[in-house]
């Protein structure tokens, strides 16, 4: 066998390989006795054919088989013969018989990563920063209660106050013309009925109309000039001055509950400090785990770019696609329609691009330093990652017994884990060098 090497990009090569009529004979001659052993014609038992009515009445079967095994066959040993490290093989392609009677073929392979590993021990991250102050605890409190609160409907003397929920009706108007007929593209932001807002609320359709609710009363109008801002998400009202007219159709006043003794019994706590306590450790667990988090983001950011090197091609081009795609998914769950992707896919792609490039790199890099600290992952930590998702994800029995079955999966999780656990002992040696709490 013959075999060249082509450099297509400094991840990929191109393998081009000769095999000659005798190897080719060779697995040809094998797969005829398998054929020969497992077929049967008729007037002949399985087996007691003669191998030349085989050749014959096989003979597309058995060249397909042969060439099919030739080339797997004589790939792997070309692989072992040149000492190749491969990350995948994407692809056969020019399997041909050469004149000869042999065959040839040529293999495109993504190469595994070759790169120097930065210093590891001791990479630096910012102090902890887990203190909870009394000023946290209580905003934890106060969200706490607003999380029990119930709406009560308005009353003809209710005024409204922050945090109430109001139904209006608006029209916008630009130029004494309905904003719906000068820019159609953006009808609901020109008028609608009964539409709920939170009053106060950054987060409305119309900017700053919520803040123009308080101190209104049902049947109250008011008017708003709101001049779309340069870089509003919907790119045809940017920079519109629009004069918007509304009404307060309906109300619903946020009533907070009281501390007392009803409402401290189902939380099975006799005193608002014992409350305030149990809500200071739950805020602490939590800071402790944000800054773990946060300070293996800062150990996987300083090897990613401390470490330089080509990525599997075609793995890449997987990771981007699939990283595109949870960008658009992401930005439809928040209202984006399909125009508003398509004008942004751009950008989109070049954000997945950065986030399958950090994403493969820290992998490899993490990968190859879990091999050099021999880290090994126990069964019960295994289990005890499982358990963790399971429980994050909210996963039914049924959905867990699935995954049980799933090897892919399995290994998926396996690997995540291990990761997890190779990040645990750089944290571990890292050197806080300042910044937070320093």
């Amino acid at each position: 066998m013959n075999i060249d090497i082509e450099t297509v990009t400094p991840s990929r090569i191109k393998l081009l390989c000769a095999v000659s009529s005798e190897e080719t004979q060779t697995e040809h001659d094998k797969v005829t006795k398998q054929f020969m052993a497992t077929r049967a014609l008729p007037g002949f038992r399985k087996g007691k054919a003669p191998r030349e009515k085989i050749e014959k009445a096989f003979a597309k079967e058995i060249s397909m088989e042969t060439t099919n095994n030739t080339v797997n066959a004589y790939y792997k040993k070309a692989i072992q013969e040149k000492k190749l490290k491969i990350f995948e093989l994407v692809e056969f392609t020019d399997v041909k018989p050469s004149d000869d009677g042999g065959i040839s073929f040529a293999a495109a392979l993504d190469l595994d990563p070759e790169f120097e590993l930065p210093q590891y021990d001791g990479i630096p991250v910012d102090n902890a920063d887990t203190v909870i102050t009394d000023h946290k605890v209580e905003e934890e409190f106060q969200s706490f209660r607003k999380g029990m609160a119930k709406f009560e409907d308005f009353t003809a003397d209710s005024v409204a106050v922050a945090e109430d929920m109001l139904s209006v009706s608006y029209q916008g108007m630009v130029d004494g013309k309905p904003l719906a007929e000068v820019v159609p593209e953006a009808a609901a932001f020109g008028a609608k009925d009964n539409s709920w807002c939170t009053v106060g609320s950054e987060y409305f359709i119309i900017p700053g109309l919520p803040n123009a609710m308080v101190g209104l009363k049902l049947g109250s109008e008011g008017s708003l000039k709101v001049v779309f801002p340069d870089d509003f998400y919907k790119e045809e009202l940017r920079g519109m001055a629009v004069d918007y007219k509304f009404t307060v159709k309906e109300g619903r006043h946020l009533v907070v509950p009281e501390v007392n003794e009803a409402f401290l019994k189902p939380l099975n706590v006799e005193t608002l400090e014992e409350f305030k306590a149990r809500i200071r450790s739950h805020l602490d667990q939590q800071a402790k785990q944000q800054d773990k988090e946060r300070r293996i983001r800062q150990i996987i950011d300083f090897l990613v770019r401390a470490t330089p090197f080509e990525l599997p091609q075609a793995e890449f081009e997987r990771a981007t696609e699939d990283a595109l795609n949870r960008l658009i998914q992401y930005g439809m769950r928040r209202g984006a329609s399909k125009e508003d992707i398509a004008a942004e896919r751009e950008k989109l792609m070049d954000t997945a691009k950065e986030t399958a490039d950090a994403r493969m790199r820290g992998s490899f890099v993490i990968g190859k330093i879990g091999e050099i600290l021999q880290t090994k992952l126990t069964d019960p930590e295994f289990n005890a990652y499982l358990n963790e998702v399971f429980t994050r994800e909210r996963l039914a029995d049924a959905q867990i017994k699935e995954i049980a079955k799933d090897r892919a999966r399995l290994r998926m999780l396996y690997n995540e884990a291990l990761k997890n656990k190779i990040l645990e002992q750089l944290l571990q040696t890292a050197k806080p060098t300042g910044g937070i709490n320093a």
